[in-house]
């Protein structure tokens, strides 16, 4: 069956779609990601910072090699490339054309193929499963990986600071040894739930993972010490006002934070400016629990 035959018979043209248009990435880094289609708002498909999704500068596919726009009930794709895009099975013009549900978007490189679906709010919550931690509802950190490699290759971040915060929750043992286990879990989502109202509230284009266990870290792009410090220390106040109970007690919950900031000339990976914050947060917790420390502070 070819890709116009599969499209037409799970989305013919003309049938009235139901939930809202999302591109669905099927290959490479970016496989699995959903993009919402805005209604009236060019989504740009590409190598460009502009774009989102942003794809690899290692593909043979333009900057802006095309534009997709929700409008009603129908979805129009223009191509803007030198390569030429494929839709269901078909090459496009620079003429506006429709992407029929179901239809895959072939942007010069098997690498860059998108699935234009209509999808509930309730299938979305099922594709994005994988990515989200069960009981956190955090991003797993692969999520993060992918998001610092996007980070990595956009002129516009690359060129500011990029800041990591490692969170351990406080003697989170005692919650599971002297409570059981289902208060243990209800503070790890209470703390998981703080730590993103906190990023929404302080520094909405930030990322909270799950880092295993009682640990956690957050992913800051365009961040310096001083802002990272800020959006950590506002965290730290938030989960220490938390006034969790059981069977009569207000349990104590408290957690501790370490950073560290990547400047835009450094060339540190994911992996190292995650140790780095790691190894504060553990002097953190050596020093007495419950507080902020952060990579370079000359105090330490």
């Amino acid at each position: 069956m070819t890709s116009r035959e599969k499209s037409t018979e799970e989305g013919a043209p003309g049938r009235p779609p139901s939930g809202r248009p999302y591109l669905s990435v099927l290959a490479g880094r970016h496989a699995g990601r959903l993009y919402p289609l805005e209604p009236g708002r060019p989504c740009l498909l590409g190598r460009s910072s502009e774009c989102n999704p942003r794809f690899p500068s290692d593909l043979r596919i333009s900057l802006i090699h095309a534009s997709v726009t929700a409008e009603g009930e129908h979805v129009l794709i223009q191509d803007m490339s030198k390569n030429g895009t494929n839709v269901g099975g078909r090459l496009i013009s620079r003429e506006r054309a429709p992407v029929h549900p179901g239809e895959y978007i072939v942007l010069s490189s098997s690498d860059a193929t998108l699935r234009l679906e209509w999808l509930s709010d309730e299938e979305v919550q099922h594709r994005i499963e994988p990515f989200i931690d069960a009981l956190t509802r955090c991003w797993r950190p692969r999520h993060l990986r992918s998001r610092l490699a996007d980070l990595l290759e956009s002129p516009e971040d690359i060129a500011h600071p990029l800041s990591t915060i490692m969170v351990d929750i406080d003697l989170f043992g005692k919650f599971n040894k002297e409570h059981g286990q289902n208060v243990g879990n209800e503070v790890l989502r209470s703390v998981a739930s703080c730590l993103r109202t906190t990023v929404a509230d302080v520094h909405p284009a930030a990322d909270v993972a799950r880092d295993g266990g009682e640990e956690f870290l957050l992913l800051v792009p365009r961040c310096d010490d001083r802002q990272g410090r800020e959006l950590a220390e506002e965290a730290r106040r938030r989960i220490a006002a938390l006034a969790l109970a059981h069977a009569g007690q207000i349990l104590g919950v408290t957690a501790s934070f370490g950073g560290a900031t990547r400047q835009p000339t450094s060339d540190m990976s994911l992996d190292h400016i995650r140790d780095l914050a790691d190894v504060m947060m553990r002097k953190a917790k050596k020093c007495g629990r419950n507080r902020v420390l952060w990579e370079g502070d000359p105090s330490i």
